[in-house]
C-alpha cells in the first residue's frame, strides 16, 4: 500500500536525454528486462510478493508454569 516502484527506463531506439521514469506495473510487458535488471543490481529496491515471506508461528514465551503469588520471599 503506498509504496511505489520507479525504473529509469532507456527506450531502445531513442537517445539517453529522452530515458523516463516508470512505475512497476507500466513495465508488466517486459518481466526478462525487470528480472536481468534485478540479477545485475542485487541492492536495488524491489517488490516482494507478501506469499514469498515465511513466517514462524507464534509461541508465547510470557507464560509461567508456577503458581503467580503476592511476593517471592
Amino acid at each position: 500500500k503506498g509504496v511505489k516502484l520507479d525504473y529509469f527506463v532507456h527506450w531502445k531506439g531513442y537517445s539517453i536525454t529522452e530515458r523516463t521514469w516508470e512505475p512497476d506495473h507500466h513495465l508488466k510487458n517486459s518481466p526478462s528486462l525487470i528480472a536481468t535488471f534485478h540479477r545485475k543490481h542485487p541492492a536495488a529496491p524491489r517488490v516482494i510478493a507478501a506469499a514469498a515471506l515465511q513466517f514462524r508461528p507464534y509461541k508465547n514465551f510470557t507464560t509461567t508454569t508456577k503458581k503467580p503469588r503476592l511476593f517471592d520471599w
